[in-house]
């Protein structure tokens, strides 16, 4: 896999989390919205390296 897709999925997947990770804006998120980041983020996950995806969860719990 080329790196620059590999790159651009770990932006992806960042963002997603990034989405659910925010209560305030989480909660005032219509419910179908939420099943459909939820989704896209359980495919991303499926289809990324998995040390990509470790990555990009060590970057989501730095951050607290």
């Amino acid at each position: 896999m080329a790196v620059e897709t590999r790159h651009a999925e770990k932006n992806v997947l960042f963002d997603l989390l990034m989405i659910q990770r925010n209560k305030t804006d989480w909660e005032k998120t219509p419910d179908t919205v939420k099943m459909t980041i939820k989704l896209a983020t359980q495919r991303f996950i499926a289809i990324m390296e998995p040390e990509d995806v470790k990555l990009v969860q060590k970057a989501i719990m730095e951050i607290d």
